[in-house]
């Protein structure tokens, strides 16, 4: 079998070294759904009354869910899409086509197809009737291609191209790859074609806005088909437009679009083994960035293209010139950019086998900001990428190394210091521990501190939750769950919590409950959070708080 999108291990590119720096009617004319198929399937109200006075939703014992039958978890969806018809629903359009694309895929896997067409064409609708431009019918085609219905998918995108203009160019590549992942992998080629010529079509429009950035993303998306021939033929096609706009790109922030482009073009040719056009294009974006002034991020952009040259004697003279430009760009205002460009080229010399230069670009930063936590976080991310466990390790003692120093120094909410900012990079080394029992100690490390440090006083138990899902990500469920008991009993317990945010926390720790294993301990969880809302909310905060705990249930 011809698989268009690899599954090989993908390197981290600029974008992605900044980011970890710093988740309708028409269907139904297609399938000849009935409309009543979705009313007959409603839950009666007592069923909802049940789940909202904290029952569990059958008559089986608490120690029965752990087994929930097909007809059960079906029961619970009915339930969950009822809570989008009641008249005190708070969601919005958006908030809607969410929730319904999640349950149309949920009925799908439990072979409820009809109801699941149902509910697209319910978004459908939604999308169509909707005045926002972000809410565009195609973004909903990838569910129907999830669950199947190939043919509606077809007939919607068509629908969308011919009556509108508010299409971007991601809402196509996640259609490529939607198809991609449902092993309809000539569709996936043909969609991908089918951008490539929507772009086209655009550049020969008369002050058309440019798209570059698009041609950069769709480079991308090519980056990741293993039929040589396909992503050949469109990899020229953009090509041939990445020329035609960069004729027409000026300079400042066009022309860093067009470095970074030039450089994702260039990654994309070297991994089809077209080591030429790869070098030639690095070159010329090479060439943008010495003459101008471009930020950090472009600098990355353009180190990550360089890793991937072949010359690697032309390749390590460009990293050597693009480090001194982030050399020079450290004392910047925003060192995010500079350090995102070293870790772009210490990844760069990784790739290139050269493990000292890598090393020693990394040391830069190091050296510049110190054990900053905000940074430290960023230096992780670049390791677990390269994939240097013991450099990584030693990232993450760091980081726990200045828990003492937070504490001392009484970390409040009001803080926006850079170490509040790398709580998150101390709670992902947590994560990515490799040693288990040097998780657990960090685990303890952690929940003792964020006991003693509260960054909102009253939200104890919220940090508890935050800890459980880091915990769950580690598969320590058991972990997970102590935690979450724990929180609960504060708000069962703490009168001034209730008062003040008792919803709020309720749906925190309701989605942290969604990140264990065993359903029986979930369902439990919310069964004791539906008491709390039934003992200290108004009707008010109830009916928002009952809707998302039974949403919450139907989350197998």
């Amino acid at each position: 079998m011809n698989f268009l999108f690899s599954r090989r291990p993908l390197h981290l590119d600029a974008e992605q070294v900044s980011k970890l720096i710093v988740s309708g009617m028409l269907a139904l004319s297609v399938s000849g759904v009935p409309l009543a198929a979705y009313a007959e399937a409603k839950p009666s109200p007592a069923t909802i009354s049940s789940l909202q006075n904290g029952q569990p939703f059958t008559e089986s014992s608490p120690t029965e869910l752990a087994s929930l039958t097909v007809e059960e978890k079906i029961d619970r969806l009915d339930a969950a899409v009822s809570t989008l018809d009641s008249d005190d629903s708070e969601d919005n359009d958006s908030d809607q086509i969410r929730l319904l694309r999640r349950f149309a895929r949920s009925y799908s896997e439990l072979g409820e197809q009809t109801l699941a067409v149902e509910l697209l064409a319910r978004a459908v609708a939604i999308a169509q009737e909707s005045e926002s431009s972000a809410l565009s019918p195609i973004r909903i085609i990838p569910t129907y291609i999830a669950i199947g219905e190939i043919e509606a998918a077809e007939n919607l995108l068509a629908q969308v191209l011919d009556s509108s203009n508010q299409i971007r160019t991601t809402h196509l590549i996640h259609i490529a790859e939607a198809y991609s992942a449902t092993e309809n992998h000539q569709l996936a080629a043909s969609t991908l074609s089918q951008t490539v010529g929507y772009l086209e079509a655009l550049a020969s429009k008369e002050n058309s806005s440019g798209s570059i950035s698009s041609i950069g993303l769709v480079a991308q998306a090519y980056d990741r088909l293993e039929d040589p021939m396909v992503a050949e033929e469109g990899l020229s096609r953009l090509m041939v437009l990445v020329e035609a706009e960069g004729e027409t790109e000026g300079v400042g922030r066009s022309s860093g679009r067009l470095a970074k482009t030039l450089s994702q073009l260039s990654i994309a040719q070297s991994n089809q083994g077209n080591a030429a056009a790869a070098a030639a294009l690095a070159a010329q974006a090479m060439d943008i960035v010495r003459d101008g002034e471009e930020t950090g991020y472009i600098v990355a952009a353009v180190a990550s293209a360089y890793g991937h040259v072949e010359d690697k004697d032309v390749a390590e003279k460009a990293l050597q010139d693009l480090k001194q430009l982030a050399i020079d760009d450290l004392s910047s205002v925003d060192p995010i950019g500079p350090t995102s460009a070293l870790g772009a080229i210490a990844i760069a010399y990784k790739q290139m086998g050269n493990a000292e230069k890598s090393e020693k670009t990394l040391a830069i930063t190091t050296e510049a900001f110190g054990d900053s936590l905000y940074m430290l976080g960023a230096i992780l991310q670049i390791h677990t990428e390269m994939g240097d466990v013991s450099a990584q390790e030693e990232t993450i003692q760091q980081m726990f190394d200045q828990l003492p120093l937070l504490r001392d120094a009484g970390l409040v909410v009001s803080d926006v210091t850079s170490g509040y900012a790398g709580i998150d990079g101390i709670v992902e080394g947590y994560v990515q521990t490799t040693d288990n029992e040097l998780a657990r100690e960090r685990l303890a490390i952690l929940e003792s501190f964020f006991k003693e440090v509260q960054f909102d006083p009253l939200d104890t138990p919220g940090q508890l939750a935050r800890l459980a899902q880091a915990a769950a990500r580690r598969e320590d469920y058991a972990a997970a769950q102590r935690l979450l008991i724990e929180a609960i009993q504060q708000l069962e317990t703490d009168s001034t919590l209730c008062q003040e945010q008792c919803d709020h926390i309720i749906s925190r720790l309701a989605s942290s409950y969604t990140w264990l294993e065993d359903d029986q301990a979930k369902q439990a969880g919310f069964d004791r959070l539906q008491q709390i809302a039934n003992n200290n909310l108004d009707s008010e905060q109830r009916n928002s708080v009952d809707n998302m705990l039974i949403r919450a249930r139907a989350a197998f």
